[in-house]
């Protein structure tokens, strides 16, 4: 047998970090926000208020929830715009999907 090669066991770079200054990475606060029927992911992240759908390319943010809305629909309306000057034909389902529910809450 060959003996085992140096990448299998990597070594440490650098010296541990003292416990008093290892960065602990904290989750974000995840919860669900339901607008018109579509729900969004809601996260707070260094004190920013944060609204994303999963699938769409939609997000307000915001320092309040209030915010993060109020800038969500905001972008809804711009993207109602965009897709309301396009010809409905080239246009996916989800597209479309996006499109009446930016006119819905714009």
């Amino acid at each position: 047998m060959s003996p085992p090669s140096e990448s299998a066991n990597p070594k440490p770079v650098g010296r541990p970090r003292p416990k008093s200054q290892v960065k602990i990475k904290r989750r974000p606060v995840i919860a669900h926000y339901r607008i018109a029927g579509e729900v969004f992911s809601l996260e707070v992240r260094r004190g920013r208020v944060f609204i994303t759908h999963p699938r769409w390319s939609l997000m307000g943010v915001g320092k309040t929830l209030a915010q993060a809305d109020k800038a969500l629909r905001n972008e809804a309306g711009v993207v109602a715009r965009v897709y309301g000057e396009m010809p409905a034909n080239t246009l996916d389902v989800e597209a479309l999907r996006l499109y009446h529910f930016a006119l819905r809450i714009s």
